[in-house]
């Protein structure tokens, strides 16, 4: 049997891949060698290629260089406050996040599960349900000195990831880059 945090970061990982997917989008998970980015959400341009064999339009997917690079964590240990979602977020980690620059921010996703394992997930033949859900942010502040400390952050619960939201953060960081450069 594999450890519970391999657990959580399995269910987490296929949260993140089930939601790309039904964007529609290209996922990278995971890279060779660990820098604090766990994966990529990257968007798709259709681009007309020509014509097929039968004289119809064929058209070819090609990716458009906008992407999202984000750290992915997993917990159970996080709690509503309001309209925000707490959670101790460990130093190494925030400074990682903190410390790209604005072309290339990295988004904390933060899948949060029950406290009880029994209830992460359950499936039958017309569904399969993973509890509870993944928030996303892009957080900003100046580092944290130490690197053994930690940092309670809030996530608005509004920043549920979502297919429509990774559509949206992908669009938004598309007219961001455009503005840059």
């Amino acid at each position: 049997m594999i450890t519970v945090s391999h657990l959580q970061e399995s269910l987490s990982i296929g949260y993140v891949t089930a939601t790309a997917a039904a964007a529609r989008i290209n996922l990278a998970i995971k890279r060779e060698h660990d820098y604090g980015v766990d994966g990529t959400f990257l968007a798709m341009a259709q681009r007309l290629q020509g014509i097929d064999a039968d004289g119809n339009e064929e058209y070819r997917y090609v990716e458009s260089g906008t992407k999202i690079d984000f750290q992915l964590k997993c917990t159970t240990k996080w709690e509503f406050r309001g309209d925000n979602v707490a959670w101790k977020i460990k130093a190494q980690t925030y400074n990682d996040l903190v410390s790209r620059p604005a072309y290339a921010p990295l988004f904390l996703v933060l899948m949060c599960l029950p406290q009880d394992a029994n209830d992460w997930l359950s499936s039958t033949e017309q569904q399969l349900i993973l509890k509870h859900c993944c928030y996303y942010a892009e957080i900003a502040g100046p580092r944290l000195a130490n690197e053994n400390s930690s940092k309670l952050i809030e996530i608005p619960r509004a920043n549920l990831l979502t297919p429509d939201a990774v559509l949206r953060l992908l669009s938004e960081m598309d007219a961001k880059l455009a503005g840059m450069f």
